[in-house]
C-alpha cells in the first residue's frame, strides 16, 4: 500500500476538512499537473500534519526540562508542514508555467513547420510526446493523447479540454486559437505562422521584464551581502579592540554569520535568480565534471596550507609558504591563511572555468552558424535539390565550427543511414540545448514533412527569431554582472581600509590588539564571500552557474 492508499483510507475525514478549508485545491491541481483527487491529496496534508503534530508534541517534552518555555516554539512545525502541503501544487503549477512559456516559442515554431509541410496541428504535437528537448510539451501533449484514445474525443475537443487547464497563457491561446480556426474553416497555416511570430514578440518582452526582475534581486542581493556585512564587520572589529565590548559580538556568532549566514544567502539568491530566469530544458553538465577532481585538490591545499595556521599539525607546505608570506611578498604573517584560502579556491575552481569557456564558445559560434546555414538552405531547395542533397552540398561551404557537424550529418546521409537515426545520433551528442532545437525542427521537417520550401522557409524565419531571442535575453542581462564585482570591492576595501585605521588607532592609545590573530580570524571569510559572490556573477550574466567559475 503506497502512502496515498494509506493516508485515504486512514485519514480521509481530515481530508475532507483541509478540502473544505481549500475549495480551489482541485483547479491547483490539474494546473500543477498533479496526478492525484483532491480527496486523496488533502488526505495525505492531514497525514503529514498529524504526525508533525505527534513528532512536536513528543520534542517538547524531551526540550521542556532544557529551554523551558522557548521549547513550546517546536508546535510551529504542524502549521509549517500544512502551509507547505498546501502551497505545493502553487508552486508546481508556477515551475510548470515557467517552463512551458520557455518552450512555447519553440514548439509554436515546429507545429507550424510540421503544418506547412502538409502535417496537422495534431500530428505534430503527437509526436512532441517523446521529445526530451520539451518536457514540458511532451506532458501536455500526452494528455490530449490519452483524451483521444482513452475516452474517444476527436483531437479538437481534446486540444480545447487539455488547453482549458493550462497554466501557460501562451500555449492555451495557441491550441485555443487553433481549434477555433478550424472550426470556422480559415488558414490554419497562416494562422500558425503569425501566432508563432507574435508568440516570439511577446517572449521577447517578458525577457526585458525579467530582466528587471533580476535587477530588483540583485540589488537586494547587495543590501543584504554588502550593507549588512559592512555593519557586522565594524561591530567585530570594535568589540574586539575593546574587551568590554567583545560580549556583544563573540567570535562564534561571527563565525555563524560569515561561514554560514551569508553563504546561505548567496545560495538563496541563486535560488531566486534562477527561478525567474528564462532557462532551458536541458543543461550542460560537462563544465561541473571537473569538480570532482578539483573539490578533493582544494582540500588537501585548505589542509596543507590554511589548517597549520590554527591548528598544530604537521605540513611539508607550511615553512614554505611562510617563506613566500614573509620573505619574497613582504607581508604580515596574519595573511597567509587568506592567500591559501585564495589559491585553494583557484585550484577548485580554475580548471572547471576553462572548461566552461571552451564549451560556451563552441555552442555560441555554432549557434550563430546554424542559423545562416538555415537560410542557405532554403535558398538552395528553392532550385530543385532534394532536401538530402541541398544538405550534402553546403557541407562543403564554411560553417566555422558547425562545418564538422554538418559533415558528419551529410556523410551519414551519402551512407543511406535514415534521418530519423540520425536525428536519434545528434541529440545524443550534441549538449546544447539551441543547436539540438534547431537540427530536431530541420530533421524532423525534412523526415515527416518532406522538406518543402515553405516548410523551410518557416524553419529559416523561426530559426532567425530564436537567435534574435537569445541575443536580447544576453544583453538583457549581461550588465547585471558588475553588480556583485562592485559589491565585493567595496566590502574588501572598506573592511581593509578600516582595518588598518583600527591598527593604527591601537597602537596610538596603546591598545593590546594583535594583528596577526585579528587578520587570520577576520580575513578568510571576506575572502571566502567574495568568491561566492562570482557565482552569482556568473548565474546572473549567462543563467549558468558553471559561468561564475570564471568570475
Amino acid at each position: 500500500m503506497d502512502i496515498s492508499s494509506f493516508a485515504y483510507s486512514k485519514f480521509d475525514w481530515l481530508g475532507k476538512l483541509f478540502l473544505a478549508l481549500d475549495r480551489d485545491l482541485p483547479k491547483k491541481l490539474n494546473s500543477a499537473n498533479i496526478k492525484l483527487h483532491p480527496e486523496v491529496y488533502a488526505s495525505i496534508i492531514g497525514l503529514f500534519t498529524l504526525v508533525s503534530f505527534i513528532i512536536s508534541i513528543i520534542l517538547s517534552i524531551v526540550l521542556y526540562p532544557f529551554y523551558g518555555l522557548y521549547s513550546l516554539t517546536i508546535y510551529a512545525l504542524p502549521f509549517i508542514v500544512y502551509l507547505l502541503m498546501r502551497f505545493y501544487p502553487n508552486v508546481a503549477a508556477s515551475n510548470r508555467a515557467s517552463g512551458l512559456e520557455a518552450e512555447v516559442p519553440y514548439a509554436a515554431a515546429y507545429i507550424s513547420v510540421m503544418a506547412a509541410g502538409g502535417i496537422s496541428p495534431y500530428k505534430a504535437l503527437d509526436r512532441l510526446r517523446n521529445v526530451k528537448l520539451m518536457p514540458r510539451m511532451a506532458d501536455a501533449a500526452k494528455e490530449i493523447k490519452m483524451q483521444v484514445e482513452a475516452f474517444g474525443m476527436d483531437p479538437v475537443s481534446a486540444i480545447t479540454d487539455v488547453s482549458s487547464n493550462l497554466p501557460s497563457k501562451s500555449l492555451k491561446d495557441l491550441l485555443l486559437g487553433y481549434a477555433s480556426t478550424l472550426n470556422v474553416g480559415g488558414d490554419i497555416v497562416h494562422y500558425l505562422q503569425r501566432k508563432t511570430f507574435t508568440i516570439f514578440e511577446e517572449r521577447i518582452k517578458q525577457i526585458k521584464v525579467i530582466a528587471d526582475r533580476i535587477t530588483m534581486i540583485m540589488e537586494g542581493y547587495i543590501i543584504l551581502t554588502v550593507l549588512l556585512a559592512l555593519g557586522i564587520y565594524v561591530i567585530f572589529i570594535v568589540s574586539r579592540l575593546f574587551p568590554a565590548g567583545a560580549t556583544l559580538f563573540n567570535v562564534g556568532t561571527f563565525i555563524m554569520f560569515s561561514y554560514f549566514f551569508l553563504p546561505f544567502t548567496t545560495g538563496f539568491f541563486l535560488f531566486l535568480i534562477d527561478a525567474v530566469s528564462p532557462k532551458y530544458p536541458t543543461a550542460d553538465w560537462r563544465p561541473y565534471k571537473p569538480l570532482f577532481i578539483t573539490i578533493p585538490l582544494a582540500i588537501l591545499v585548505i589542509y596543507l596550507i590554511v589548517v597549520p595556521y590554527y591548528v598544530p599539525i604537521d605540513s611539508p607546505l607550511k615553512a614554505p609558504f611562510d617563506h613566500l608570506i614573509l620573505d619574497i611578498l613582504k607581508l604580515n604573517i596574519g595573511l597567509a591563511p587568506s592567500i591559501g584560502l585564495a589559491i585553494a579556491l583557484l585550484v577548485l575552481f580554475l580548471p572547471p572555468a576553462i572548461f566552461d569557456i571552451k564549451y560556451s564558445r563552441e555552442t555560441a559560434a555554432m549557434s550563430e552558424e546554424i542559423v545562416n546555414f538555415l537560410r542557405d538552405l532554403v535558398e538552395a531547395r528553392k532550385t530543385g535539390l532534394s532536401p538530402e542533397k541541398c544538405i550534402e552540398t553546403l557541407s562543403e561551404r564554411d560553417y566555422g565550427r558547425f562545418s564538422k557537424k554538418l559533415k558528419v550529418i551529410a556523410n551519414k546521409l551519402k551512407w543511406g543511414i535514415p534521418l530519423s537515426k540520425i536525428l536519434e545520433d545528434e541529440m545524443r551528442e550534441s549538449k546544447n540545448w539551441f543547436i539540438s532545437i534547431n537540427l530536431f525542427l530541420l530533421i524532423d521537417s525534412i523526415d515527416v514533412g518532406g522538406g518543402t520550401p515553405e516548410a523551410l522557409e518557416a524553419l529559416a524565419s523561426f530559426g532567425e527569431e530564436i537567435l534574435l531571442l537569445e541575443k536580447e535575453k544576453k544583453s538583457s542581462v549581461k550588465p547585471l554582472v558588475l553588480i556583485p564585482y562592485i559589491g565585493g570591492l567595496i566590502t574588501l576595501f572598506t573592511a581593509a581600509v578600516f582595518l588598518s585605521f583600527v591598527q593604527n588607532l591601537a597602537a596610538l592609545a596603546k591598545f593590546a590588539f594583535s594583528f596577526t590573530s585579528f587578520a587570520n580570524l577576520f580575513l578568510p571569510p571576506i575572502v571566502f564571500n567574495a568568491v561566492l559572490s562570482g557565482l552569482v556573477a556568473g548565474k546572473t550574466s549567462s543563467e549558468r552557474v558553471s559561468a561564475g567559475f570564471l568570475h
